[in-house]
């Protein structure tokens, strides 16, 4: 499988985000398709399960943790990148709080957030297969 897919331009190119494999760039590019049929990143996010889940009842509108509707394996793959980069990375990923008011980075308080660096990392992933 590596060998049919290390020379797509796409796999190259996601091949470039910092904690994303062979593998990963793969599956990225397999359940994305051709990306302009999404609007933007927040419909990639969407379609990955990564949107947060909305509770709505009467004037209260509370937005809870991610939805996880959609494809499992897009998820999946987003969020090993993530965790890779948030351990292993140097990059700006890596260094990415998980709120504004937060100091430090997610490396230095023990990881977690998979899921903050999941949606940047959705975001990256779409805007470098757009331009390709």
């Amino acid at each position: 499988m590596a060998a049919r897919v290390q020379d797509h331009p796409i796999v190259q190119c996601l091949l470039t985000i910092p904690g994303v494999s062979l593998i990963t760039a793969a599956t990225i590019d397999a359940y994305l398709g051709d990306p302009r049929r999404f609007r933007g990143p927040k419909q990639v996010k969407r379609d990955a399960g990564l949107d947060p889940s909305v509770y709505q009842s009467g004037q209260r509108n509370r937005r809870g943790r991610t939805s996880k509707h959609g494809c499992t394996a897009l998820r999946a793959a987003l969020i090993e990148a993530a965790q890779t980069t948030v351990r292993w990375g140097d990059g700006p990923l890596g260094s990415l709080p998980t709120a504004p008011e937060e100091e430090g980075s997610l490396r230095e308080r023990g990881g977690g957030g998979g899921a903050a660096v999941g949606h940047r990392l959705a975001n990256d992933a779409y805007g470098r297969a757009l331009s390709r």
